[in-house]
């Protein structure tokens, strides 16, 4: 089942990093509506090769110049047709369920905003909890 979420990655610079990204986004036990990459400045050409070597499909934005993630966020979200936006940074990985499970609970909860925390241990290769002390909020 897809959902109704446009993801949006600004990238400055993280070649290193982005194609695992991507990945994460691809193992989404719910399937993104879009992937938006907003190209902040950096080679658009080895931007090219990475998304070309993930295999999927992205819209890439380029701006022509470094702006900062701030305003590469806001450009990606002015061009994103979904309901929601979730923000990936481009040296991150999500946990498999996070659009299902955001998304779940934004449409339950009648919620405008939402977040999430967890740690991945690049070592171990899985993910823990960061929730201990954590106070859940709801913003309706």
């Amino acid at each position: 089942m897809n959902s109704n979420v446009s993801v949006v990655i600004p990238y400055y610079n993280a070649a290193q990093t982005l194609l695992r990204a991507l990945e994460s986004i691809s193992k989404q036990t719910r399937q993104a509506l879009e992937i938006i990459i907003v190209n902040d400045g950096s080679n658009f050409d080895e931007l090219k090769i990475i998304v070309d070597e993930w295999g999927g499909v992205a819209k890439v934005v380029d701006l022509n110049g470094n702006y900062g993630a701030a305003y590469a966020r806001n450009v990606g979200v002015s061009e994103s047709v979904g309901k929601f936006v979730a923000f990936l940074d481009s040296d991150d990985i999500w946990h498999p369920d996070k659009l299902e499970l955001q998304e779940e609970l934004m449409i339950r909860t009648n919620a405008f905003f939402s977040c999430h925390g967890y740690v991945f241990d690049l070592k171990k290769n899985k993910f823990n909890s960061c929730s201990k002390g954590i106070k859940k909020y709801l913003f309706v």
